[in-house]
Parts: structure tokens; C-alpha cells; sequence
């Protein structure tokens, strides 16, 4: 077997693992409210003002709900997006196989076949900033203790409304904007005169929830076809400018976290964006969960699913700075019928491409 070979096949076995601590860490943090106190202290708790989350700004609604039912509202989520993530893009098993094969570059795979890969590189190199950052007397910082009733709940909504403030209204909205706009004035069919309200408001909102779709429909660059040339260059500006106030938001909303934080949740936030801006928003709240949601309910679980998941991130991570730098290299390097980017050749679909 050829190295490059082992190593994707490798990369997916233990991509594969990873996803299956997804689901347990997914199915624990609802027994964990039967389990423990921490159900009874939140159907107890007094009930919480609703919070919107909307163009990078969260402000509470006059409204209030028991907090164990917000709890499961998120948990629906959640459950959402773990069933798309499962479903999109040819489904995991492909997704997968291709990992295996090595041809993530020339096809976007599915995102729970990728996730670990990213999820793992990336928390490795947050643990570097912080190291370096620590080494030079710029302290992150951590979360200030509290109830676990109360944190679980705290991280498990963050997860769904920071993605609601700084992907969806934001990203999600200057995506709508151009695709409706490109529609429009182009005569094309998904927004052209005869054309009824319905399809209006689907364009609307799948520009919101899934980006690049939208961008396919209408005949903007996307991301499957064009490569990163598919995210124009004022939506790479809103993401960058999205994330790094992500990361001061981490400072400046106190809660524990020092100066060191902006940097490595500035890093988070771009690689939640462009997980929003590839896949969609279901992607970014997963990606969004792995941090918040994920970790602490392994802290929750017993010793030996810590155990498991670190030894899963090493692994997962060392592998996907390989794999990913690998794959980056390939997207960007010219070949022959290939558009600019390298993605796909010019005019081709992922769907198209995988035929």
C-alpha cells in the first residue's frame, strides 16, 4: 500500500472514531440530565430571558422560558445538524471513502468525514498560540467556575446563538443579498420576474443556511466549482472582520478570559466561517458544539471517554496538518482544464465532477 494510501486511510479510521464520540458525547449530554442533578437544576432554575442573536450583537428578548425546555431546543438543533451532517455531500461513508482515497481536494467531502480533521489541527494549533502566548506573559485566561447546570446550558446555547450573530446574520445575509441580486439583474431563473414569493423567500433563506448552494443556483462563483475564488472578496473581508470581533467579544464580554483569548477565538471564529461558507450553518454550529458543547461534556463523562477523545485529537490532528496542507497545495496548484483555483474544472459541479 502506497504511504500517501496509509495515511488517508488512517485519517479516515480515525475520523471514523472521532464521529462515534460525537454521538456518544451527543446521546451523554441528554442522559447526563437524568443522571445527575443537573436536569432537576435546570427545570428548577428560574426562567431565562430568550436571546437573540443578530448582526454580531446579542440582545434579550421580552420573552423568558424554562431553561431545561431552551436546553432541548438546542438539543433539536443539535440533532439537526448532526442528521445533515451525516446526509450532505454524498453522506459520511463517501465521504470517508474519498478521505481514504485522497481526493478531498478535487471534491468537497462530506463535512463529518472532514470535521475531525479539522476540529483536532485546529484545537492543536489554538494550544500553540496559547503556549507561545503564555511563554511571553499574555494570559488567556479560562472560564470563570460555575454550576455545571448552568455552564452546560451557557455553551450549549452560545453554540447556536453566536453562530445566529456572527455566521448567519452576517455571512449568511451579505450571501442572500448578492445572490438575490445577481439573480435579479442577470434575469435568472431563481428570482426572475414570473417567479413566485415562495421561491423569493427560499432563495433568502437558503443563503442564510447553506451559502454556497445559493451561489450555485443563482450563477455566482461558489466554493464547489470555483474553489476559494468562490468566496468573493467582500465576504472574505466580513469574515475577517467578523472574527476578529469574535475574538474581542471573548475579552471585552468578560466571563474570564484575558487578553491572550482574542487571538486563538479570533482563529476559531475564521475557521467556523468558512465552515459556514462551504457547508453551511449546520457545519459552523457543529463546528461551534466541538468546542463548547463537546469538551465539556467529556469532562462530564467518565474518565476513560477523555482518555479516548485526547488520543483521538493527537492523532486526528497531526494527520490532518498533513492531509490538509496536502489537499490546500493541490486546490491552488494549476492543471490542465482545471478553473484557476484547482477545485474543479471550469463550469463543473461537485456533482458533476464525482459522476
Amino acid at each position: 500500500m502506497a504511504p500517501r494510501a496509509s495515511v488517508g486511510t488512517l485519517a479516515a479510521a480515525t475520523s471514523a472514531l472521532t464521529v462515534a464520540t460525537y454521538l456518544i458525547a451527543f446521546v451523554f449530554s441528554i442522559s447526563v440530565l437524568f443522571s445527575t442533578s443537573i436536569g432537576l437544576d435546570l427545570f428548577h432554575s428560574p426562567p431565562v430571558s430568550l436571546i437573540l442573536g443578530v448582526f454580531l450583537y446579542e440582545t434579550r428578548l421580552p420573552l423568558q422560558a424554562n431553561s431545561l425546555t431552551v436546553y432541548f431546543g438546542t438539543v433539536l438543533v443539535f440533532l439537526t445538524c448532526f442528521v445533515l451532517a451525516f446526509r450532505e455531500d454524498g453522506g459520511i461513508v463517501s465521504g470517508l471513502r474519498k478521505l481514504a482515497e485522497g481526493k478531498i481536494a478535487r471534491q468537497v467531502p462530506n463535512w463529518f468525514a472532514i470535521m475531525p480533521l479539522v476540529s483536532s489541527s485546529l484545537l492543536l494549533l489554538v494550544v500553540l498560540i496559547v503556549t507561545l502566548e503564555n511563554s511571553v506573559g499574555l494570559p488567556t485566561g479560562s472560564l470563570l467556575e460555575d454550576r455545571p447546570y448552568v455552564r452546560l446550558y451557557s455553551l450549549a446555547y452560545a453554540s447556536v446563538v453566536e453562530e445566529a450573530a456572527f455566521r448567519i446574520s452576517v455571512l449568511g445575509l451579505l450571501v442572500a443579498a448578492r445572490a438575490s441580486w445577481h439573480s435579479y439583474v442577470s434575469g435568472g431563473t431563481a428570482l426572475a420576474a414570473s417567479t413566485t414569493i415562495n421561491r423569493r423567500v427560499r432563495l433568502v433563506f437558503l443563503g442564510l443556511l447553506f451559502p454556497d448552494q445559493a451561489k450555485l443556483e443563482t450563477g455566482l462563483q461558489s466554493f464547489r466549482v470555483n474553489g476559494w475564488s468562490g468566496i468573493h472578496w467582500s465576504e472574505w473581508a466580513m469574515l475577517c472582520a467578523t472574527s476578529i470581533w469574535f475574538g474581542l467579544l471573548h475579552l471585552l464580554g468578560g466571563g474570564g478570559w484575558q487578553v491572550g483569548k482574542v487571538a486563538s477565538a479570533s482563529l476559531q471564529g475564521f475557521a467556523i466561517g468558512i465552515a459556514f461558507m462551504v457547508y453551511g450553518a449546520y457545519a459552523s454550529i457543529l463546528f461551534h458544539w466541538y468546542f463548547d458543547v463537546y469538551f465539556y461534556v467529556t469532562f462530564l463523562a467518565p474518565a476513560v471517554l477523555g482518555n479516548i477523545v485526547s488520543l483521538l485529537i493527537w492523532i486526528t490532528g497531526i494527520l490532518g496538518f498533513w492531509i490538509l496542507a496536502r489537499a490546500f497545495l493541490e486546490m491552488t496548484r494549476p492543471q490542465n482544464g482545471a478553473s484557476r483555483n484547482g477545485l474543479y474544472p471550469a463550469g463543473q459541479s461537485s456533482i458533476s465532477a464525482e459522476a
